[in-house]
């Protein structure tokens, strides 16, 4: 039957990294450190339940084991996390480096006619769990997909948001940014039930001080790309603070120093990439990803709807700035923060029309970049006594000059039809000559 005691036949148990398709007759000893949640799948092979959990060995090694089916229902109830296990007569699959959760460049497929049984006498010391850290500097030059490990000091994590899948279904997400010695910081943002656990883990307790800046160590984090080098979390990732490893005191040393207080730089993205406005237009599904350098004209400002009223509420040292709607009191609402105000913070989101030889586009600047080109916060612009000359006045100080623009361009839909989104990252003016200056100053002053 199956699942029945492991005979001593396979001899002595095989470590992880000498795993291979071609030795059949193995035997892993390894310990559970993660048990996955079983989870229903529906593909073009049919309908089944999957079951994923993590064992690692004496060497710190760690392998996914997946269980299909009935499989899934009987390991399920049958493993404890954190019990030391023997497991044969399972059979081996390569996974690619973009889906692997683990060390190891297989995962162990076990079926009704494998073996799973408890070691209550392991041949050898195996550990609890076991770090691969990365230094944060190091996570720009690995490919998207890599799995990597991180410790660093936590400086901000977010409130948990909701968020709808492709497929209709709900799930929740927040981030996380860490540093670390190396001077970089890196966002790590976490689905599901981590974003709870992490509130829980990071929040002090009622009759614990707060800790300005928690150490936390991130296992098995997958890198990816969103305005830069980011990490998100995978089914397999944990989070420890201040586990009981070696580079925790080197941390903690080096946060009390002076260069630990100042500001930590983000990894960058990737180098822009220039365009003309026509290619952009050209380009029917751009990266989101991808910046993109275009030099060109402002030709128009939309100034109906340049501002919305933002939630001022601040929390973990952010702003919320989720938009308000109207209630029914004539009070401001926010959805996310679930409170009603009076008040309200509003916040450019200007829309501008710009232009070079090529064509004109229509571009959205948001609150930091349309208050350096403007001069004045939306608030004071927003102002009921503001003159309509005050407002000109301010208008052409930008109109017909040129700038180097940064752009972050992705797909969108307006009223059903397809459209680019274009949203200002950064933008520098690019001198012009006297001449031109001077018409045109004179054609806004209506002297020409």
């Amino acid at each position: 039957m199956a699942n029945t005691t492991l005979g001593k036949a396979l001899g002595a148990p095989t470590t992880i990294n000498k795993l291979h398709p071609y030795h059949m007759a193995w035997i892993l000893e390894g310990r559970v450190i993660r048990k996955g949640t079983i989870h229903d799948y529906n593909n073009a092979k049919g309908e089944g339940q999957i079951l994923n959990f993590n064992v690692i060995d004496t060497l710190g090694d760690d392998i996914n084991v997946t269980c299909f089916g009935k499989a899934a229902a009987f390991y399920h109830a049958k493993i404890q996390e954190g019990t030391i296990y023997r497991i044969s007569k399972g059979t081996l699959k390569y996974v690619k480096v973009g889906y692997r959760d683990s060390s190891s460049p297989w995962e162990i497929m076990l079926g009704m006619d494998s073996i799973l049984e408890i070691c209550t006498e392991p041949t050898t010391c195996i550990p609890t769990t076991a770090f691969h850290f990365t230094p944060i500097s190091a996570i720009q030059q690995m490919p998207l997909g890599t799995t990597v490990d991180v410790i660093g000091a936590v400086t901000f994590w977010s409130e948990i948001s909701k968020s709808t899948r492709k497929d209709g279904s709900s799930t929740q997400h927040s981030t996380i940014t860490i540093k670390d010695h190396t001077g970089y910081c890196i966002t790590i943002t976490l689905w599901g039930v981590l974003c709870d656990e992490a509130n829980q883990i990071l929040q002090p307790q009622h009759d614990q001080p707060a800790v300005e800046m928690p150490i936390l160590a991130v296992r098995k984090a997958k890198t990816t790309e969103f305005r830069g080098r980011t990490l998100t979390s995978a089914p397999s990732t944990q989070l420890f603070v201040t586990p009981a490893v070696p580079e925790i005191e080197s941390l903690q040393i080096w946060l009390t120093t002076t260069e630990a207080s100042t500001s930590a730089t983000p990894l960058s993205t990737q180098a822009p990439v220039e365009k003309k406005i026509v290619d952009i237009h050209a380009c029917t599904s751009p990266n989101a990803n991808e910046q993109i350098v275009t030099i060109a004209t402002i030709i128009h400002l939309n100034m109906e709807n340049y501002c919305y009223p933002a939630c001022s509420r601040v929390v973990n040292n952010k702003q919320c700035q989720k938009k308000l709607i109207t209630g029914p009191d004539s009070t401001w609402h926010c959805s996310k923060c679930n409170l009603s105000t009076t008040t309200c913070d509003y916040r450019y989101a200007l829309h501008m029309m710009v232009e070079d030889r090529t064509g004109t586009i229509w571009v959205t600047n948001f609150d930091d970049v349309a208050l350096t080109l403007l001069g004045v916060p939306a608030n004071a612009l927003k102002e009921q006594t503001r003159s309509i000359d005050d407002l000109w006045n301010i208008i052409k100080q930008v109109l017909f000059h040129t700038y180097r623009f940064i752009f972050f361009v992705t797909p969108s839909t307006y009223k059903g039809k397809e459209q680019l989104s274009c949203t200002v990252h950064n933008m520098t003016p690019v001198e012009q000559d006297i001449d031109h200056t001077e018409l045109v100053a004179a054609f806004l002053d209506g002297t020409e």
